[in-house]
């Protein structure tokens, strides 16, 4: 069952999810998309009102928090991703899974291994889903950095921000109250958008759109949503969205520079 976003932070809404919730309704599942906890407080409060579970996909937010509390720590358990593109990211594929709930670490730790506790008996069909032990050593190293890497982000998003609030045509990034947000992406709407990327791409930038269909229309959810249902903030956000370059290394110069890009593209335009 799919919900809309919200328009300035593009996180799961919880006033649509509720209009949403049945009594089929097992699980809820906020994502903290771009690096930017959702809003988890109203999500726990839905949780607790309808006696539901809350699953976190946090993919993207490891390191962020909500008034001081981390993403995967609010639901009853998180997914984290180790993509080498994420905020920590191995050599390869890799994840990891929170909770503070024994039965689902128990379950956990036994589908991770095809279902099995003692060597040739499985109990139930799981995965071969270990963490590869070189991919372990890269990311324990890498952690020590976490902090360091996040704050940087945070300080490129600052100048983006303030270099291009001026300009009334883009939505910058909105940070909800009380949010520490890592900037897994730094996400404009900007008009014409392919244009724009167009217009950066020959220049040298490179940018992504995140995501260009929204999930009620990807082939493989199509039977789970009619195509009566309208998400409208959803539809319209792919339209206009656009990643701009962010990741720890990027120099004072480089970031000027794509500023200086948008602005051209919009004068340009104009």
């Amino acid at each position: 069952m799919f919900a809309d976003i919200e328009h300035d932070t593009y996180h799961l809404n919880p006033v649509e999810v509720e209009q949403k919730i049945s009594e089929r309704t097992k699980i809820l599942l906020p994502v903290h998309l771009y690096g930017q906890c959702a809003n988890m407080q109203a999500f726990v409060s839905l949780a607790k009102r309808y006696s539901l579970y809350i699953l976190e996909d946090s993919a993207q937010a490891i390191g962020s928090r909500l008034y001081e509390q981390n993403a995967g720590s609010w639901g009853d358990a998180s997914a984290f991703s180790f993509y080498p593109t994420k905020n920590l990211g191995a050599m390869g594929e890799g994840g990891l899974i929170t909770t503070n709930d024994k039965q689902i670490a128990e379950r956990i730790l036994l589908l991770r291994c095809h279902g099995s506790k003692k060597t040739y008996e499985h109990e139930c069909i799981g995965y071969n889903s270990h963490l590869h032990t070189l991919q372990a050593g890269i990311l324990s190293v890498k952690l020590r950095y976490l902090r360091e890497w996040n704050e940087k982000r945070r300080e490129i998003a600052r100048y983006y921000t303030e270099h291009l609030k001026e300009l009334s045509e883009l939505q910058l990034p909105v940070e909800r109250e009380g949010s520490y947000a890592i900037y897994h992406q730094y996400v404009i709407r900007i008009p014409d958008r392919d244009k724009a990327r167009q217009f950066l791409q020959e220049r040298g930038i490179s940018t992504a759109v995140f995501y260009p269909i929204p999930i009620h229309q990807q082939p493989c959810f199509r039977s789970f949503a009619s195509s009566r249902e309208k998400y409208p903030q959803a539809e319209k956000a792919s339209r206009e969205v656009l990643a701009l370059p962010i990741y720890p290394e990027m120099t004072c110069e480089e970031v000027a520079y794509v500023v200086e890009g948008i602005k051209s593209f919009l004068v340009n335009k104009g």
